[in-house]
């Protein structure tokens, strides 16, 4: 190592003894350029030497000011370890400080504990002692207080007993008094609890028997009901012999036409008492739908007649069209009349549309009596429809088939040509 301090500011190297000695300008110049000895001097080299020379002059002025920034660089270094020393000495002095006064509070603080530990001590040292005192002084009280409350228990539970007697002696003497009120009383609601169970006993047999009358007319409107069918199958039942006696004997004429127009009219007209019987079935159903409304208790044997009668009418009905539909079948089958096919299809929805009126007239019940009222309108709607849709004679002839080239074959008697319109 050389021996410099590193950490400070570097200045120019010392050459002051390698620094050779000042000659004049002339000698300078005629050191650089040795022309200058010349007698003869060229107007360029004197450009050159001019210029030699500015430069020169300009080197001499940058290391004088290269030499003063090192002298304020140097000065300014010395100024800052001045002012870092004078730093970490008020530093020092700070933490000393600190420490000082931490030892301080510390103490205080140890000596303030002791103080308040010892007051407490005291403290609850006068607190037991009172404590106990009180203790004492509450047993006592309480002692006192209990011989108190004995006696006056003693002395109430005596002067209930007495009010007690009291009583007795009152009520001994109001019993003897009032027991001849009391079996006149009795008496009285005895009869009057035989007059109410011999009325509700009347009003019992009086609907035994409006319910026994209603039940007999009833019946006795369903057995009319039921001979009118009968008398209704049979009369069919000659129509449609009569008519099969006239097929086999070829008597195709207007009276034939008659009779199919007069049966499929029947037909068309069968549902007149389920209409009647359906139409009192639903003024029933209104009626106890009011009865409903305002409170009033209802029983289903109100209206369960009303419905047995229309259950026989569509039992009826259904009756009817099935055996009709066999009938007609039967014709079907053996090759005649096969323009009767819209008829037979049409008895066969009436058949079931019986059925499912059926089906809805038994699932009547009262809790359901809105949802049930409409179901039944919208069950006989269907069948009023299906009823109207069986064709007449003269829709058969008009829509589906050409009876005026209607000819018996003789090989076939009871076989007929019907043409199909196009």
């Amino acid at each position: 190592m050389d021996g410099r301090d590193y950490n400070k500011p570097q200045g120019p190297p010392d050459n002051k003894e390698r620094k050779p000695e000042k000659k004049g300008t002339i000698d300078t110049i005629k050191g650089f350029f040795p022309s200058w000895n010349r007698t003869e001097v060229s107007q360029f080299d004197i450009e050159e030497q001019r210029r030699e020379i500015e430069r020169i002059e300009r080197l001499r002025r940058l290391e004088e000011k290269t030499k003063k920034n090192y002298a304020e660089r140097e000065q300014r270094y010395r100024e800052q370890e001045e002012s870092d020393r004078k730093h970490e000495e008020k530093h020092k002095e700070r933490e000393d400080n600190y420490k000082k006064k931490l030892q301080e509070i510390e103490q205080e603080r140890t000596k303030k504990q002791v103080e308040t530990d010892q007051e407490f001590q005291n403290r609850m040292k006068q607190l037991n002692d009172l404590t106990a005192l009180n203790i004492e002084r509450q047993n006592e009280r309480h002692a006192r207080i209990l011989d108190e409350t004995e006696r006056e228990y003693d002395l109430k539970i005596a002067s209930k007993q007495r009010e007690t007697q009291s009583i007795v002696n009152i009520i001994q003497q109001a019993s003897e008094r009032n027991s001849n009120e009391s079996k006149m009383r009795q008496q009285q609601t005895i009869d009057e609890t035989n007059e109410h169970l011999r009325l509700a006993d009347e009003r019992r047999k009086q609907r035994e028997q409006e319910l026994e009358e209603l039940r007999e007319k009833t019946r006795i409107e369903l057995e009319k009901s039921r001979i009118m069918w009968e008398e209704r199958k049979r009369q069919l039942e000659e129509q449609m012999e009569y008519m099969e006696q006239m097929m086999i004997q070829k008597l195709w004429s207007i009276r034939l036409e008659n009779q199919f127009t007069n049966r499929l009219d029947f037909l068309r007209t069968s549902g007149r008492e389920i209409l009647r019987n359906y139409t009192v079935l639903i003024e029933t159903l209104n009626i106890v739908k009011r009865r409903k409304a305002n409170g009033k208790e209802v029983s289903e044997e109100f209206y369960a007649p009303k419905i047995q009668v229309l259950q026989n009418s569509l039992d009826s009905e259904k009756e009817l069209m099935q055996k009709e539909s066999e009938n007609i079948g039967n014709i079907l089958f053996n090759g005649q009349w096969v323009f009767l096919y819209p008829v037979k299809n049409s008895l066969d929805d009436i058949v079931n549309s019986c059925a499912n009126f059926s089906k809805v007239l038994s699932g009547v019940n009262l809790p359901n009596l809105l949802n049930c009222i409409a179901q039944l309108k919208d069950a006989h709607v269907d069948l009023c429809l299906k009823i109207d849709a069986i064709p007449t004679f003269n829709q058969l002839k008009a829509t589906n088939y050409q009876f005026s080239n209607l000819a018996m074959i003789e090989d076939e008697p009871s076989q007929f040509r019907i043409e199909e319109i196009e």
